[in-house]
């Protein structure tokens, strides 16, 4: 599709899948029927204000999904990655994931409060498996987990994920890493069948909401199917990302509701710039 080939022809959105792109482009053009009849009538010319507009509006869209989490290159990844392989000592390890978590976004938040944080979630209880859906890098911060779990994660970008397989490789962690787009059935069906015991979705659920209304939903419905899965964790920032922000603190809302319509009980607590809900089965 040539205005999905527009639309990847940015560098920070060069790595989606391009049929994840050529979705996005889709619903945009039915969402608005004049632009797309435009475009179709002038044959997709690239030089046409309905075309600049379509690829300017696209993009946006995408980087509030994706791109407004990078923080780096990837070639800043790669060049890193080679130093934590040579690295001297735990000190200078602890430096250099350090500035790889602070290539994204959301980890790069959380870098300084792993140790704290997953000591609070899992010290009486360590996971086993972990899947950590629209995981970003946090994979990074596997070091902090209690007992050495196997890891599956995914996300959207197979460059990311690539990157996170070579991680894996490097520090001899049983891990997965896999491309995934949850607005698929097929990507939200295996999920009820890996195998895991705690799930994590960090900041998630708004990314989801934003390109779909209750994707989210169908999501962690797809892990309350999940037979072994007795514990998903879920946070949201407190700080809105992209301009949009479902925090309302203990207030009822509608992600309170859905977990209620599901029978699902949970903890709430802040930590840093986010609220946690874990969810137990």
């Amino acid at each position: 599709m040539k205005l999905a080939e527009s639309v990847k022809d940015k560098k920070e959105l060069s790595s989606l899948p391009d049929a994840f792109v050529e979705r996005h482009v889709q619903a945009y053009l039915d969402r608005h029927e004049k632009t797309a009849k435009a475009l179709e009538d002038n044959g997709y010319n690239e030089k046409s204000r309905e075309y600049r507009r379509s690829v300017k509006e696209v993009r946006a869209e995408l980087r509030e999904i994706y791109g407004v989490f990078q923080n780096s290159s990837n070639e800043k990844r790669e060049q890193l990655l080679v130093r934590l392989g040579a690295a001297h000592g735990v000190d200078e390890e602890r430096r250099i994931i350090g500035q790889l978590l602070n290539t994204h976004k959301s980890t790069g938040e959380r870098q300084d409060h792993y140790r704290e944080l997953y000591g609070r979630l899992f010290a009486r209880d360590p996971p086993r498996r972990v899947l950590d859906i629209g995981c970003g890098m946090n994979p990074l911060a596997y070091r902090w987990l209690p007992g050495k779990p196997a890891y599956t994660c995914c996300d959207v970008s197979e460059e990311d994920m690539a990157f996170v397989r070579s991680f894996f490789e490097q520090q001899s962690i049983d891990g997965e890493a896999y491309v995934c787009d949850l607005s698929r059935e097929a990507a939200r069906e295996r999920l009820k069948r890996t195998r895991a015991d705690t799930a994590l979705l960090l900041k998630l659920v708004d990314t989801l909401e934003s390109q779909e209304r209750d994707l989210s939903k169908k999501v962690i419905e797809a892990l309350l199917g999940n037979k072994w899965v007795r514990r998903i964790i879920i946070s949201f920032s407190t700080r809105s990302i992209g301009g949009r922000s479902f925090r309302t603190g203990n207030e009822d809302n509608w992600f309170t509701r859905f977990l209620k319509e599901k029978r699902a009980g949970w903890d709430r607590f802040v930590f840093g710039d986010e609220e946690f809900y874990e969810l137990s089965r």
